[in-house]
C-alpha cells in the first residue's frame, strides 16, 4: 500500500510539473501573440492608392519616433482597404524583391516561408511587420502573431519595399519616414 501511495504521489507531482511548464509556455506564447509597441512613437503615415483603387493605410513606428536604418527595431502597420489574396501578396513581394536585386534562389526561399505565414487579406484586415532588436521579422494579422522569420537579410530587404527611396513608391517612403 505504501508503494502504491508513493507512486501515486510521484505521478501527481509529475503531472503538476508538466502543467506548470505548459502554463509557462502559454504565458510566453501570449506575450508574443500581440505586437509590443506600447511606448513606441509614430514616425510617419501614408496611404497607397493605385490608379483609383485604395489599397491600404500604412503607419510606421520606431521606439523613439525616428527612422534609424533598415535593421533597427521598427514596425510597419498596414490597414487594408480591399481584399488581396495571399498569392497576389506573394507575387507583388517577389516583384519588389527583384527590384532590389535579391537573388532568385533567395527570393524563392523567402517566399516559401511567407506562403506558410500569410493569410488571404480581407478588406479591414491589418497586417503588421515588426523587426526586433535581433533582426527577427515577426508578422501579425489583426494583432495576432502568425509567424516569424529569423533572417536579418530578409528583414532589411522586406522593409525596404516601403522605406527605400529607390522603391516603387518613393513618395510613400518619404511620408512614412516623416520627411
Amino acid at each position: 500500500m505504501f508503494v502504491q501511495t508513493c507512486n501515486f504521489i510521484r505521478y501527481i507531482s509529475i503531472c503538476l510539473l508538466l502543467l506548470m511548464q505548459s502554463a509557462f509556455a502559454l504565458v510566453q506564447a501570449q506575450a508574443q501573440a500581440e505586437p509590443n509597441i506600447e511606448n513606441w512613437k509614430e514616425v510617419g503615415r501614408a496611404e497607397l492608392s493605385v490608379l483609383w483603387f485604395d489599397v491600404y493605410d500604412a503607419v510606421f513606428y520606431t521606439p523613439n519616433g525616428v527612422f534609424q536604418g533598415f535593421s533597427s527595431p521598427l514596425q510597419l502597420s498596414l490597414d487594408y482597404k480591399r481584399d488581396i489574396s495571399r498569392d497576389d501578396l506573394l507575387s507583388e513581394t517577389d516583384k519588389q524583391f527583384a527590384r532590389f536585386q535579391v537573388a532568385k534562389d533567395t527570393r524563392s526561399i523567402w517566399l516559401t516561408r511567407l506562403e506558410n505565414i500569410w493569410p488571404d487579406i480581407k478588406e479591414g484586415d491589418q497586417l503588421i511587420f515588426q523587426i526586433n532588436t535581433t533582426g527577427k521579422a515577426d508578422f501579425f494579422h489583426n494583432k495576432l502573431w502568425i509567424g516569424g522569420i529569423e533572417d536579418m537579410q530578409f528583414s532589411e530587404a522586406f522593409i525596404q519595399i516601403w522605406l527605400s527611396d529607390q522603391g516603387e513608391y518613393p513618395e510613400l517612403a518619404r511620408k512614412l519616414k516623416g520627411q
